[in-house]
């Protein structure tokens, strides 16, 4: 899946690119991706790195994305642009790329400095930030690298070729290159002036548009979920005992609901074809409490998410004598996929879930 959605979208980056730039152009511009990409996953194996490929780190990978897009478009455009103006030679690529190099080094290098402290952190937890750090600034770096030093040479090595009327990829870009000038000039510029000439009123604007949103948040028209709700691939079962039951109470009543789910899973097989179990491990904490983590199979040989099969899990588990509350963890991170059941309130199973 990630290798296809890989594929996909440097696909549409080209296809982009070249509806505004020359082929060659384009294809420059997209080879920057896989070289800072490639050049991160160089380094995050080395011993003050140690980051892994994990879903942080394909994060922060998704993060940086359009900062390393962004900076090849700017110089290969800028480099681009002096040559349709002055002709290609190697002077007018340099003299383009020059244009940009400032601001484009410095916009980078002040993002590397707003995720260099998510790499100095100590402590259990600073794996997190660290994933995301490393990820972030060695793809910047190697930006920094493959933008200013190997793309101006791909492009002053570049053959341009003259416009062919015949070739239909030429005529749909001269007609964007058409359309969109027409646009800047006719509609973008005017309106541009404009708001630079009326100044205060566009910052009052939006001033309002910023109080308008906070009020419809408040107001509850607007809802805000802070960590979505995400499949848990290895959903737990979580049991709590009463004070008094027995360390071999608790194993049985872990067995039944083992048993419980394997029923579960035997039912979805006979109904979809597919099981969704590829196995399972019971855990006794102490004396009193104890967890069933259970191993999904493949999301793609998958009948149904995890939350529907919790939810069936909560309709097949009974009430089940010395059980304290019981807890089924089906959400990645936690919260509101996390439905706990208790004895006293046992007989509302069926409206909690």
């Amino acid at each position: 899946m990630m290798l296809d959605n890989m594929k996909s979208g440097a696909v549409l980056v080209f296809l982009m690119l070249a509806l505004f730039l020359r082929i060659r152009l384009a294809f420059w511009v997209m080879m920057g991706l896989p070289v800072c990409f490639l050049g991160t996953l160089l380094m995050m194996p080395m011993e003050f790195v140690n980051v892994t490929i994990n879903i942080t780190s394909l994060f922060a990978f998704i993060l940086v994305l359009g900062i390393v897009v962004d900076d090849a478009i700017v110089m290969g455009e800028s480099a681009h642009s002096e040559i349709e103006d002055k002709g290609h030679t190697i002077d007018n690529v340099i003299r383009g790329v020059q244009r940009v190099a400032m601001p484009a080094t410095f916009g980078v290098l002040t993002t590397i400095a707003a995720f260099f402290p998510f790499v100095l952190g100590d402590g259990p937890s600073s794996a997190f930030g660290k994933s995301i750090g490393f990820v972030v600034i060695f793809c910047l770096i190697f930006s920094l690298i493959e933008s200013k030093l190997i793309l101006p040479a791909h492009l002053a090595k570049m053959k341009v070729k003259a416009f062919n009327p015949k070739n239909p990829l030429d005529r749909i870009r001269a007609w964007v290159d058409t359309k969109l000038k027409g646009f800047i000039e006719n509609s973008y510029a005017p309106f541009l002036k404009m708001t630079i000439k009326y100044r205060y009123a566009v910052v009052m604007f939006f001033i309002s548009i910023l109080l308008v949103s906070a009020g419809l948040y408040q107001g509850g028209m607007v809802r805000f979920v802070g960590q979505p709700k995400i499949p848990h691939d290895f959903p737990r079962i979580n049991v709590e005992m009463n004070v008094d039951s027995a360390e071999q109470a608790t194993l049985d009543t872990m067995l039944k609901i083992e048993s419980i789910l394997y029923q579960v899973d035997e039912q979805i097989t006979a109904e979809h074809g597919k099981p969704m179990i590829d196995d399972m491990q019971v855990d006794l904490r102490s004396r009193t409490s104890a967890n069933i983590m259970v191993k999904l199979v493949q999301p793609q040989d998958r009948a149904m998410n995890t939350f529907e099969l919790a939810d069936l899990w909560r309709q097949a588990i009974p009430n089940l004598p010395g059980v304290k509350s019981l807890s089924i963890d089906d959400n990645l991170f936690g919260g509101a996929a996390k439905t706990a059941i208790s004895a006293s309130a046992w007989r509302v199973r069926m409206m909690i879930s």
